[in-house]
């Protein structure tokens, strides 16, 4: 069950200190349960953020040779709730802003939202034999705007 907060109304500092179980996606398996600390505030009408941590553990492969890894993470949020009906022109461009219902807000979508953009995409394992540099080497060869930037230097 999702449970929705009205962050237009209500008391705060809203103080949530759970234990969430989601799964993500196929490639992303949480292990046990995402612990989420954060604390969210409201300083003024309109104005909400969100302050906290996110400590869960994850499997993924190995970008190179495919074996299974454990990544423990934890995520220091930081981050400004706005409703999503704020329009294209007034939304910060340099600041970390989640859109969201406000009337309606789900912590999870929030969750979600905050591991989606913290956790890396690539991921590769401390073996030896793994010749993950080969891949390291491969990303720098295949650098499309190198030559540009070089020319323009």
């Amino acid at each position: 069950m999702n449970v929705l907060l009205n962050l237009n109304e209500g008391k705060f500092p809203i103080k949530i200190n759970e234990s969430y179980d989601l799964q993500l996606t196929s490639e992303i398996k949480i292990l046990d349960y995402i612990e989420v600390d954060i604390s969210i505030e409201k300083p003024s009408h309109g104005i909400v953020y969100a302050k906290g941590t996110l400590n869960f553990s994850y499997i993924s492969e190995c970008s190179s040779c495919s074996k299974n890894l454990t990544n423990e993470v934890k995520i220091e949020t930081d981050v400004e709730i706005q409703d999503i009906s704020v329009s294209l022109e007034k939304r910060y461009k340099n600041k970390d802003v989640h859109f969201q219902n406000l009337n309606e807000f789900e912590i999870k979508e929030f969750i979600r939202e905050e591991i989606y953009l913290n956790i890396p995409n690539i991921t590769f394992c401390e073996d030896k034999d793994c010749n993950h540099e080969n891949i390291n080497k491969k990303a720098d060869l295949t650098k499309p705007f190198k030559k540009i930037r070089d020319l323009i230097k």
